[in-house]
C-alpha cells in the first residue's frame, strides 16, 4: 500500500503528529484535544473507529451515568411536572398553565440539570414544592421559589382557573365580581351549574338545584 502522509490530518480529537512503522502495520503518534498522546494503527484512524485516547468515550459514559442520576433526583419529577403543565395538552392541569401562555424559561425547559442546581441553591428539601409567586409570569429563577405543601395546595385553589358567564377567570376573581362566596361558587360547579347562571344571587332559602 503506497505510503497516505497523514501529518496533521485530523481524526475526531486526534491529529496526527508522526508515522512510526512496526511489521507490517504502520501506526501514527497523535495528540488528542485533551493533551494526551496516543498511538493508534493507521487501519483504525482512518475508518474512524478511533476518534480520541479515550477521553471521549470517558464523557459520554459520564454523560450517560450524569443523565441517570439526575432522574433518580427528587427535583428531576419537579422539573418534568412542570413541563408536563406548560407544554402537555393531555395533561389535567395544562389549561391552567400551557392552556394559559405559562411557560418554562429557556434556562430550564430542556436541562434538568440547571433546574435541579438551582433548587439545590435555593432552599429546596423533600416535601416542598415550587410555587411561581406571580401566577401570570412563566416558571424562571426570578418567579420561582420552593414552598411547603400546603401552601402550595392553597395557593393553587385560590388561583384555580372557572369558566364563568363573564369568562375564564381565577375562583378569587369570580368570588370578587359575583359578590358569592367561595363554597357557593364551588358548590354549584359540583353540582353542575351552567356556566350562564354560575353568577346568580344566592337563594339560601330554598335548596339550590342545578337545571
Amino acid at each position: 500500500m503506497p505510503f497516505i502522509d497523514l501529518t496533521h490530518r485530523r481524526f475526531g480529537r486526534l491529529t496526527a503528529l508522526a508515522i512510526q512503522r512496526g511489521g507490517r502495520r504502520s501506526y501514527w503518534t497523535c495528540q488528542c484535544d485533551c493533551g494526551n498522546t496516543k498511538v493508534v494503527s493507521i487501519s483504525k484512524l482512518t475508518s474512524g473507529n478511533t476518534k480520541s485516547c479515550g477521553c471521549l468515550r470517558s464523557e459520554l459514559v459520564t454523560a450517560k451515568n450524569m443523565k441517570h442520576g439526575q432522574k433518580r433526583h427528587p427535583l428531576y419529577s419537579v422539573w418534568r411536572s412542570m413541563k408536563n403543565r406548560c407544554y402537555n395538552p393531555e395533561f389535567n392541569q395544562f389549561k391552567d398553565y400551557g392552556g394559559r401562555g405559562i411557560k418554562v424559561c429557556p434556562e430550564w425547559l430542556d436541562d434538568p440539570a440547571a433546574f435541579i442546581a438551582w433548587g439545590e441553591a435555593n432552599g429546596y428539601r423533600k416535601g416542598l414544592d415550587i410555587d411561581r409567586e406571580n401566577n401570570g409570569w412563566d416558571y424562571s429563577p426570578q418567579n420561582c421559589r420552593f414552598v411547603s405543601r400546603k401552601t402550595s395546595n392553597r395557593n393553587r385553589r385560590n388561583c384555580r382557573y372557572i369558566d364563568t358567564p363573564a369568562g375564564r377567570m381565577m375562583i378569587a376573581e369570580a368570588v370578587e365580581v359575583s359578590g358569592l362566596s367561595r363554597s357557593l361558587i364551588y358548590y354549584r360547579i359540583g353540582k353542575g351549574w351552567p356556566t350562564d347562571r354560575l353568577f346568580e344571587p344566592a337563594t339560601y332559602g330554598n335548596k339550590e338545584k342545578p337545571l
